[in-house]
């Protein structure tokens, strides 16, 4: 079922609602708007948009390209700067690329602020037996660290200490009293 070129709204489908040019939905609930499966009474919703914030000034854009040219999420508002938060729901993970084959790249500075004796990882598959590279920030009153720094060809790369200190040294451990070379 198809609705004429000159109406330019909103109009039944057989497959659910089709919607031409544009749809603007206006509310003040947490599920102002919500994308089910099946019905209301076949668990969560899949999409659910929350305007419960009298004050709402924010929320996210979402732009389609042509093939190959990407699909871009950034945060709008009213202001000049805005954060973009992505959470998971209770302990479940934050998966980026999955099933993608690409990098994925920042081009920005990047903090991983948390205190866990796994805060930041690099390994070979997830199974946490193979760590390639391991940050631990468990130590509550740590204050010290290291920072490495890549320079020009030629020019030796650094790793200095780095400290809330005016002295801090370095030390490097083999596992279980291998020796380390240098």
């Amino acid at each position: 079922m198809g609705a004429p070129a000159a109406s330019r709204g909103a109009y039944p489908s057989t497959n659910g609602f089709t919607v031409i040019d544009s749809l603007n939905v206006y509310g003040t609930i947490a599920r102002t708007f919500q994308v089910h499966r099946a019905s209301t009474t076949n668990g969560s919703p899949i999409f659910s948009v929350d305007c419960s914030t009298a004050s709402a000034a924010t929320g996210i854009n979402i732009v389609g390209a042509a093939a190959g040219s990407g699909v871009a999420v950034a945060a709008i508002s009213s202001g000049t700067n805005e954060n973009l938060t992505i959470d998971s729901l209770g302990t479940g993970t934050i998966t980026f690329n999955a099933t993608g084959t690409g990098a994925v790249i920042t081009n920005r500075s990047t903090r991983v602020i948390i205190s866990s004796a796994t805060a930041f990882v690099v390994a070979k598959t997830a199974v946490g037996t193979d760590n390639i590279l391991l940050v631990d920030t468990s130590v509550a009153s740590a204050a010290t660290g290291i920072s490495v720094t890549g320079r020009a060809a030629g020019t030796a790369a650094t790793i200095a200490a780095i400290s809330s200190g005016t002295n801090e040294g370095i030390q490097i451990s083999g596992k279980g009293g291998s020796a380390v070379d240098i």
